[in-house]
């Protein structure tokens, strides 16, 4: 699986910007979410299919959360802007790269799905 990758100390309070120069999976996950995501198991994820830009995004609960950028396993290349809290703060974004890509983008419920149950 191939995917834009950024690790950040967020909070309800963050507002994570994101522009894409075509849709794409836009995800962000909790520590345990993510391992299920980069070793392709199930996982649960604010976020999902973006086709209009930019997203705002924001976490439910302080801690440490995994922005994760994908094009749902179809080839192609992203450009990217990610920006924190409408500041000229840009995100750093990693690229990470394993051999398959089982994740299909998620289309259910909208442009914008909230998968990720309220506690």
């Amino acid at each position: 699986m191939n995917y834009l990758f950024s690790e950040m100390k967020i909070g309800p309070d963050d507002i994570v910007e994101v522009s894409l120069d075509k849709p794409a999976n836009v995800r962000l996950l909790d520590e345990n979410n993510y391992y299920y995501y980069s070793n392709e198991l199930k996982f649960n994820s604010y976020g999902g299919w973006a086709k209009s830009f930019p997203v705002h995004i924001s976490p439910p609960e302080d801690g440490i959360w995994n922005l994760c950028i994908d094009l749902g396993g179809q080839p192609g290349t992203l450009k990217s802007t990610v920006t924190m809290n409408g500041r000229n703060q840009f995100v750093d974004m990693v690229w990470r790269c394993t051999e398959t890509a089982k994740n299909k983008p998620s289309k259910k419920g909208g442009f914008f799905q909230k998968l990720f149950p309220k506690k």
